[in-house]
């Protein structure tokens, strides 16, 4: 292996140093995911609940310790309650757009590294071919079948590599994009839903409709529900 690692030439050092980059990429990102876990519908159902029971929002946001970042921002929203819906609304998304934004951090540079491995490998395929041509060149006409196979074997290590290392960060990257797709939508929905408590439910402290409200959370930034949609 380090014999054909050798052979694939300079470009195939740049090759490996970026599939470090995304290697590092992809375990922060896996432990990241795993660390934000939670049960939105429990943090939702004792938030509800508290609020059905008539307990004042400064009390709730005190005795509930959620953990999970869309719980956390629930939370936010429930300590803005008694100000009414917008500002539930707008504190709720304050920490929404960060968390999309940090769930989303690394992955642009994963796809740039998918598709500079390929270009790579075939930059190093390419390099390779120039040289073995250039070599049977200077001999002259007394060029060894042997030795031409050697030379465009060995410039083709480059692109199986690229091609490997690309694949795998593709599938990574398709992977972390689906789970932030699934993080949008579940913040919008839990978000939405506790704003239509506020509105309908049964909590003494609720607000009337508010008519001009379009959207009832709107996520902005570059994970919308619409983007993340249009890239399944």
């Amino acid at each position: 292996m380090l014999d054909l690692y050798i052979k694939g030439g300079m470009v195939m050092h740049v090759i490996f140093l970026v599939s470090i980059v995304a290697l590092a990429i992809i375990i922060e990102r896996c432990w990241y995911f795993f660390c934000i876990r939670e049960n939105v519908e429990e943090s939702y159902e004792e938030l509800k609940n508290g609020l059905s029971k008539g307990i004042s929002p400064p009390d709730l946001v005190r005795i509930h310790n959620i953990e999970g970042p869309i719980g956390k921002a629930l939370l936010q929203g429930i300590a803005q309650w008694e100000r009414g819906e917008k500002a539930v609304r707008e504190a709720m998304a304050i920490p929404g757009e960060m968390l999309i934004s940090a769930a989303a951090r690394g992955l642009p540079l994963l796809a740039l590294i998918a598709s500079l491995s390929v270009m790579l490998g075939l930059l190093g395929t390419v390099t390779g071919l120039v040289k073995s041509f250039h070599t049977v060149a200077s001999m002259q006409g007394q060029v060894s079948p042997a030795a031409l196979a050697s030379g465009i074997w060995a410039a083709l290590l480059t692109t199986a590599a690229g091609l490997s290392v690309a694949i795998v960060v593709s599938i990574a990257h398709h992977i972390f994009e689906r789970r932030v797709s699934s993080l949008v939508l579940r913040l919008e929905q839990y978000a939405n839903k506790l704003l239509l408590f506020g509105q309908v439910g049964d909590s003494p402290m609720n607000w009337r409709p508010d008519r001009s409200a379009q959207n009832p959370f709107p996520v902005t930034g570059h994970y919308t529900l619409e983007k993340v949609s249009c890239s399944d």
